[in-house]
Parts: C-alpha cells; sequence; structure tokens
C-alpha cells in the first residue's frame, strides 16, 4: 500500500512540499524519483535510515535530512539550493 502511495506522489508533477519523515527508508529505496517532481521546492527526509543521498533537482531550494545514517551527499545536480540541513555520521566520513 505504502508504494502504491508513492507512486501517486512521485507522477504528481505539481508537488511542492514533500515530508518523508521516519519512513524508514534506505538507500536503495524508490527516493531517486524525486528528481522528477519539477516542482518540488521543499525536501524532508529526516530520520530515515539513508547512508547516502543525490538529488537532480532543478527546482529543490530546500533539503533536510537530519537523523538519518548518511554518509555522503550530492547535490550537484540542484542548481537552484539555497539550503541544506544535514547530519552526518561523523565517525565515518572519510
Amino acid at each position: 500500500m505504502f508504494f502504491k502511495v508513492l507512486h501517486i506522489i512521485f507522477n504528481n508533477l505539481n508537488l511542492i512540499f514533500a515530508d518523508f519523515q521516519n519512513n524508514e527508508f534506505s538507500s536503495g529505496n524508490p527516493i531517486s524519483r524525486l528528481s522528477g517532481l519539477i516542482n518540488l521546492k521543499y525536501l524532508d527526509l529526516s530520520w530515515n535510515y539513508l547512508e547516502e543521498f543525490s538529488i537532480r533537482n532543478e527546482s529543490l531550494k530546500f533539503s533536510q535530512n537530519s537523523h538519518d545514517d548518511l554518509k555522503s551527499i550530492d547535490t550537484y545536480g540542484a542548481i537552484n539550493l539555497q539550503l541544506v540541513r544535514v547530519s552526518l555520521k561523523l565517525g565515518m566520513l572519510k
């Protein structure tokens, strides 16, 4: 059921705010499809199990990934990003 809801969300091109806190996402889940949301401005993926996060979305302005298991983050394709809030596992950084 949850993935059916995600399918509906990821096909809503008018979506400007997406809050996916506390959903047990890990780095292989379908969050990569967020790049296709052409009007997305605000994204919150906090309190998940993400170890890596990469986004290629030119409309994104704010991204929050706090309290995840992040070891790396790549926002190279988010050229309009103005604010990123993350908490990285400092012991894991190379």
